[in-house]
């Protein structure tokens, strides 16, 4: 697979939008867009496909997503893997310490953007600036929130209510309420949900004949009705055959 390549100058760059969002990646992004980790900080495009960090390697990468959406996966025995998260831009692709392995493959599912960040400078400066500390201690918090629903999701929730669960996140991750852009494979689905190809793409078909959301494109979901797919993603509501 094609590694993430071409650096650019990261003051040359304009993604005040993201910050703006505010959350805690906001405060480390408009630190290294204006110079406050000194030299080190560089946009990177990424490919389609393309790996960004492999599981094992060591680097003093810390990586913040821009533009697209990449997957985190551990591989099990090198032939099945685990999606354990998705990043969407404005996100942090994964909390890292300083020259430690990564802990997960992390691979491009479209064309986009990182900022690459030292993490020796960031913690660095999280030492001198309480507001910056705070923020890290909200990503890993936040992390810990993913992976405990996830556990949730693959411990006790039916295919039905995965399945819906991950689409009502993906429209708040794209903000939006009707339209959900779905950049990902149905394999990845799968992967990330613990279910098969099969199983996903019959769920889909459940929900687009019980009139609860529409498919126009094979990367596109409508939300016909958003308060059903919650009641289903909750447990409220059983997505009978």
């Amino acid at each position: 697979m094609p590694r993430a390549s071409h650096a650019m100058e990261i003051g040359n760059q304009n993604f005040d939008s993201l910050i703006a969002q505010g959350g805690p990646t906001a405060d480390i992004l408009d630190l290294a867009l204006n110079g406050g980790l000194g030299r080190g900080s560089e946009i990177r495009d990424l490919a389609e496909g393309a790996t960004i960090e492999m599981e094992g390697e060591r680097n003093d990468d810390l990586l913040i997503l821009l533009e697209g959406v990449v997957s985190l996966s551990k591989s099990i025995k090198g032939e099945r893997r685990q999606i354990i998260g998705f990043r969407f831009p404005g996100q942090l692709i994964a909390l890292h310490l300083p020259d430690s392995p990564w802990t997960v493959d992390v691979q491009a599912i479209t064309a986009g953007k990182v900022c690459r960040l030292s993490a020796k400078d960031l913690f660095a400066a999280a030492k001198r600036n309480p507001a910056l500390h705070r923020s890290l201690m909200n990503l890993a918090i936040d992390e810990i929130a993913s992976a405990e629903q996830l556990i949730l999701a693959l411990g006790q929730k039916t295919t039905a209510e995965r399945v819906a669960a991950f689409l009502l996140e993906l429209s708040r991750q794209t903000d939006t309420q009707k339209e959900v852009w779905i950049p990902m494979s149905r394999t990845a689905i799968a992967d990330y949900l613990g279910m098969t190809t099969e199983t996903v793409c019959r769920v889909l078909t459940r929900l687009r004949t019980k009139g609860i959301v529409a498919i126009p494109k094979r990367n596109m979901a409508v939300l016909l009705d958003r308060q059903g797919l919650d009641d289903i993603a909750a447990g409220r509501r059983a997505l009978r055959a």
